[in-house]
């Protein structure tokens, strides 16, 4: 099984919908690094990379790596209450 592409919206970090696709990557371990745009001082924190690892968790199993669900994964923005959603291709 391999994933294909990872689709985020209203997840943790992620407010707006989001794909990352990743057939391209190659087979094994890769390097997730990032850009915090909103707060350029904190370099790559707060800029994702473990929302998008938890996301794949909450796909498959509904709830993240720590058993948090529903409304402690949602965007911490969001001024109305929806849902956050997570959809993988595999």
């Amino acid at each position: 099984m391999k994933i294909k592409s990872i689709t985020l919206q209203n997840f943790r970090t992620f407010k707006e919908k989001q794909t990352f696709n990743i057939d391209n990557f190659s087979t094994g371990l890769h390097f997730i690094t990032g850009q915090n745009l909103v707060n350029p001082r904190l370099a790559a924190n707060d800029s994702g990379k473990s929302s998008l690892v938890e996301s794949i968790t909450t796909c498959f199993f509904g709830k993240t790596s720590t058993n948090l669900k529903a409304d402690n994964i949602i965007n911490w923005d969001l001024k109305e209450k929806e849902f956050c959603k997570v959809s993988i291709i595999l």
